[in-house]
């Protein structure tokens, strides 16, 4: 007997060609990411939204077309709006793009470290825009804090306050993405408490409509990676991430600010 139906959930950050060489493995080249889009397309692969997945995959209401995709990009860079958006649009091919709220117009200044804390984000007028145009808007928090080392009270302040300031400009949303992948149960409740229908995390295989809906795993595209192993990642899944301890030894590592 087969098991659940799998899909792949894709995960991009930045569609740059010039990065600071310590963020450059979360960085596709535009030529790279439109010879991504490009495969895809070639290998008949139909775009849902996760707002439009979620609701055929665990609402049961509708059909997963053959060969479907959810394309999702984290963070809400400026270079969606210019590089990403364009080459999605050619190929009819819609996206998600998860947004940090509390930086919209400004920069990525959580990244200092990374040497891209000046990188725009795009303006609350682009993210009309793109909604507008059938690109789904959710909330990515409002500061880009790791949620599940910080307090219970301030997780849900940074979900709701995310959720609110884009539901101020587009309208409700649906669909929440866990900044730098990490969440715990208390968070995934607090994401559900806000009335969002579902939540992306960071796991490298592919998803499936037997999934926790709050906790969806996803499989990150990196700078390095090529249109043919896109199209192999797809169909077999990415390796699961590795963490190099224990969970919740890694989650006091990184509350103690050791992890990045």
């Amino acid at each position: 007997m087969s098991g659940p139906r799998r899909f792949p959930v894709l995960l991009y950050h930045s569609v740059a060609s010039a990065v600071d060489p310590r963020f450059a493995t979360w960085a596709v080249s535009p030529e790279r990411f439109a010879s991504h889009v490009a495969a895809l397309a070639r290998e008949g692969y139909e775009a849902l939204t996760m707002r439009e997945l979620c609701r055929r995959a665990f609402d049961g209401r509708g059909r997963l077309p053959e060969r479907c995709v959810a394309i999702t990009f984290d963070d809400g860079f400026r270079d969606f709006y210019t590089a990403a958006w364009p080459q999605l649009a050619r190929h009819g091919m819609p996206a998600t793009v998860f947004v940090t709220t509390g930086h919209v117009g400004g920069t990525s200044a959580w990244l200092y470290r990374a040497g891209e804390a000046d990188r725009p984000l795009m303006s609350w007028s682009e993210i009309a825009e793109i909604d507008a145009a059938g690109i789904e808007c959710g909330p990515h928090g409002h500061t880009h804090v790791q949620l599940d080392v910080v307090a219970r009270p301030r997780a849900r302040a940074e979900i709701d306050c995310s959720r609110r300031a884009l539901e101020a400009v587009i309208g409700p949303v649906t669909s929440f993405a866990y900044p730098h992948g990490y969440h715990s149960r208390a968070v995934r409740d607090e994401v559900r408490r806000a009335g969002l229908a579902g939540a992306c995390a960071v796991a490298g295989g592919l998803a499936s409509g037997s999934d926790d809906r709050f906790a969806i795993p996803r499989i990150v595209v990196r700078g390095s990676t090529t249109s043919e192993a896109l199209v192999r990642m797809i169909e077999h899944g990415a390796p699961p991430r590795r963490r190099p301890l224990r969970r919740a030894v890694w989650r006091m590592t990184r509350w103690a600010g050791i992890g990045w």
